[in-house]
């Protein structure tokens, strides 16, 4: 930011934000990289930061309608949120962040704890991801590094099938309630997609009741 007083010291400083070409006609290259790549991470920390709020935000809100619903009600409703907050996103798998951009190399860091993981199949992987990576069951880019971003939305989508298979399982009768809930929920969600590029939710229900003929069925704890 700019540093002029404005008059006198009373006044305060300008503090005004610097132009990014002010600044590139005033630095390296190397330093002028790295003052992007910088400022490219706290746009990160900042929209991370704005999420997990309006998260907060909303779970006060759907506690109140909690309270007032009937058992199978909430159960479904229950249900329909941990699809939606714990399988739907990308997490860290140590400490939970949900993190959205991703540069094509699929061994990743996260930025807020020293985690280091798959982007194929987000397992934890101690402090060095790429020797899993290039073994990893789910890599379909012949063992590689490196793979586009549609790759990488396909593979989180075949991750988010398994998920959700493994939690209807264990509702029985509800499951179908749920999806159908989902559904309609995330249709009206004017931020589903831009949250989830490269998630056909139409499909994503197709695979899950293509392969869970059980889905369908009215009986708990039929699997």
């Amino acid at each position: 930011k700019c540093p002029m007083v404005l008059g006198d010291e009373k006044a305060g400083h300008c503090g005004v934000p610097f132009d990014d070409l002010v600044i590139a006609e005033h630095v390296s290259q190397q330093t002028f990289d790295r003052y992007l790549a910088s400022k490219a991470k706290v746009s990160e920390v900042r929209l991370v930061a704005e999420v997990e709020a309006r998260a907060q935000q909303q779970l006060q809100v759907e506690l109140k309608k909690l309270r007032k619903m009937e058992e199978k009600q909430r159960r479904i409703y229950q249900a329909r949120k941990y699809i939606l907050h714990e399988i739907f996103p990308n997490k860290c798998p140590r400490c939970g962040t949900a993190f959205q951009d991703f540069n094509n190399c699929f061994a990743v860091t996260c930025h807020r704890c020293p985690c280091h993981f798959c982007a194929w199949c987000l397992r934890d992987c101690g402090d060095d991801a790429h020797y899993h990576v290039l073994r990893c069951r789910e890599n379909t880019a012949g063992g590689n590094l490196f793979a586009s971003a549609d790759a990488f939305h396909l593979a989180m989508n075949r991750r988010r099938v398994r998920q959700i298979r493994a939690h209807l399982v264990k509702l029985g009768s509800i499951a179908k309630e749920v999806i159908e809930g989902l559904v309609d929920e995330c249709e009206k969600d004017e931020n589903f997609k831009v949250m989830y590029p490269g998630l056909n939710l139409q499909e994503l229900v197709s695979q899950i009741s293509g392969v869970s003929p059980w889905l369908h069925r009215e009986a708990d704890g039929v699997a």
